[in-house]
């Protein structure tokens, strides 16, 4: 097979260097039956011995057409005479797309990811080849265009790429991920169909290939010829550019990852609050891309927010007032405060339990040590530590009831209290200081549960508003030699 502009052998042999199989080792191949998957098949195998790769392959039946039964035997048939152990399933993806409520394209895809991951798992792959090549990229980038994506989706397919989590049923078995690897993405489907003859390979045809109803097919039998008749060298065209966004893409993802990093945030359980300062100073290509990384952490995946729901975001952050939401997929719902975007669920905007205190109480606590509420309900331990003892993420504000103060910094005796009038602190992360009624609308705590919210305080500096906000004062930094760790829980919590 000729490969525009480099060697077959060198450009499979970089692949595999990408993906860790430089020196050999176990490679599972997607094996439809089809022209692409049937020359990727017969490319690795040949190759096996030089490349020092043991090959196994994959045939999932969908159970969609009658035909696919008979599909799966003329594989089982091919790698029997090629020697090639292949594992065969069959799955019925009407009826999951039914019960899932999805198209059968989705459905299908679904099931054959999800199958050839637990094959790949099965039997030690780490990689798994897909045969996706130049004419699908070309209908991929075309496709995503037509729907308005950007940046992220227009670099189209890539040769190497991790599998989606959300479609892999070891990953949240907690194995490692999977790496999809792409050879034949610089070949032509002409290319491919030559290959084939070449070597006598006898591929399956796949009637729904001819179905127009798909929008694939829709690409690949009208849109995509009327285009190739003007501009013959289509395919490479596109790959060209796939490969120009791919690379800008990685660097706005740089980017975004240095954005996000200097970002004032804060993750709380079912909830994420980013700092609309933070925000409103960022270039719309990375507040776009921190949006959707903050939706993803609480909602777990991209898969349902789409453009409107972004951009929907941007004008909450542009032209909202306090208190102001949008509704976002997955029952989740962003609220503007006056300094937070909060994104989150549930308990993120509402908390099941606060330890609370009597309004104007007040009680002397001296650290280390324990104190109890009166109310028996809920108890404050103040444990000191060398810096070096903190706990990994000590720092992100994923407990909404632990604090880390430097020890050195303290009087012998803390403060607990509730709210005073004009009271003011120094919020961690940010510029200036905050009163404490801006604090608690933006982090929605009921007005009548305001008063309560116990204080720890030094002085006149408040130093933490537990459960909402952590002060700059006597915040652990890189000279911080002893640390007070403060932690509330519910009385009937044992201490961790």
């Amino acid at each position: 097979m000729d490969l525009p502009s480099q060697d077959w052998d060198a450009h499979l042999a970089a692949l595999l260097a990408r993906v860790g199989l430089g020196d050999g080792g176990r490679l599972l191949v997607a094996l439809s039956g089809g022209p692409d998957s049937l020359c990727l098949a017969h490319l690795l195998w040949a190759r096996r011995e030089p490349l020092r790769l043991e090959i196994l392959a994959a045939h999932l039946d969908h159970g969609i057409r009658s035909s696919s039964v008979d599909e799966a035997t003329v594989v089982r048939r091919i790698c029997e005479d090629w020697g090639l152990p292949c594992s065969l399933a069959r799955h019925d993806v009407p009826t999951l797309a039914s019960r899932e409520g999805v198209s059968l394209e989705v459905a299908a895809r679904r099931a054959r990811y999800g199958y050839l991951a637990e094959v790949a798992r099965q039997h030690g792959c780490r990689v798994i080849a897909l045969a996706h090549h130049a004419d699908d990229q070309v209908e991929t980038v075309l496709w995503r265009l037509i729907r308005g994506a950007g940046t992220g989706g227009l670099r189209g397919i890539r040769p190497v790429a991790p599998l989606d989590p959300d479609l892999d049923p070891g990953a949240a078995r907690g194995h490692g991920p999977l790496t999809l690897l792409r050879p034949l993405l610089p070949v032509t489907r002409d290319q491919i169909e030559t290959y084939c003859r070449l070597y006598g390979l006898a591929p399956v045809t796949d009637a729904s290939n001819a179905d127009e109803t798909i929008p694939r097919n829709w690409l690949r039998h009208t849109v995509v010829p009327m285009l190739r008749s003007r501009a013959p060298h289509l395919a490479a065209s596109v790959g060209r550019t796939a490969e120009v966004l791919s690379a800008e893409d990685e660097l706005l993802q740089s980017l975004t990852e240095q954005a996000w990093q200097s970002c004032d945030k804060e993750l709380v359980e079912g909830a994420v609050r980013l700092g609309l300062a933070s925000l409103q100073s960022q270039h719309p290509a990375l507040l776009r891309r921190m949006l959707r990384r903050a939706y993803a952490l609480v909602a777990g995946s991209l898969r349902d927010l789409g453009w409107q729901h972004v951009h929907d975001l941007e004008r909450l952050i542009d032209e909202g007032g306090v208190g102001a939401t949008v509704s976002l997929p997955g029952a989740l719902q962003a609220a503007l405060g006056y300094h937070w975007l909060t994104i989150g669920r549930g308990d993120g905007f509402a908390p099941r339990w606060r330890p609370r205190m009597a309004a104007g109480e007040v009680a002397e606590v001296a650290w280390p040590g324990r104190w109890r509420s009166p109310r028996a309900d809920w108890r404050l331990t103040m444990r000191l530590m060398a810096r070096d003892e903190l706990p990994e993420g000590w720092s992100d504000g994923r407990h909404r009831y632990l604090a880390y103060l430097d020890a050195d910094r303290l009087p012998t005796t803390l403060l607990l209290r509730t709210r005073s009038p004009g009271d003011r602190l120094r919020p961690l992360g940010m510029v200036g200081s905050q009163s404490l009624q801006d604090l608690f609308v933006d982090r929605r705590v009921p007005r009548a549960e305001r008063d309560q919210v116990p204080l720890v305080v030094a002085g006149e500096r408040i130093l933490w508003v537990v459960g909402c906000r952590q002060a700059s004062d006597a915040a652990v930094t890189s000279e911080t030699v002893r640390v007070l760790e403060l932690r509330i829980a519910a009385d009937e919590e044992a201490d961790v």
